[in-house]
């Protein structure tokens, strides 16, 4: 990915953003329902055990969303949404970066979405996770190809 000019891009807005994590909550969750199935199947037709669960639900979300950050930047609801999460410098994501992301965006969630909704007060619109990641989410132009 070619390095971003943060000057001539735009910031992804909250609606935007919170689309888009509407819709990959919503992809997750029927992840999570076919992992449910999986593990009763499994378990003879009884309700798998809670930490099975848990560990499951946990594993797969930090797979899915550090998975695509880490591949292009962008899950399936930003593609959508025609968001991309980029670094504040150089150009290419790591995996300490997306686990930053990660564990942000839980502590954003955690604080009664609080680190969400910082954007509103931040002057570069960045939310917990973009300032601990050293990352933003930028709005690609329309009919702009994906590189």
């Amino acid at each position: 990915m070619a390095t971003i000019e943060f000057e001539q891009v735009q910031p992804a807005g909250l609606f935007r953003r919170l689309a888009a994590m509407l819709y990959d909550g919503m992809l997750l969750l029927a992840l999570w329902f076919v992992l449910g199935w999986i593990a009763v199947y499994f378990h003879d037709g009884v309700a798998a055990p809670a930490p099975l669960m848990q560990f499951l639900c946990f594993t797969s979300a930090t797979l899915f969303f550090v998975g695509f950050w880490m591949r292009d930047g962008r899950t399936l609801g930003m593609l959508a949404w025609r968001l991309q999460l980029v670094p504040q410098r150089g150009d290419v994501m790591t995996l300490r970066m997306a686990m930053f992301r990660l564990l942000g965006g839980i502590l954003s969630l955690g604080f009664f979405g609080l680190g969400i909704f910082w954007m509103l007060w931040d002057p570069e619109k960045r939310m917990w996770h973009d300032i601990l990641s050293n990352t933003r989410i930028i709005l690609r132009p329309r009919g702009q190809a994906w590189s």
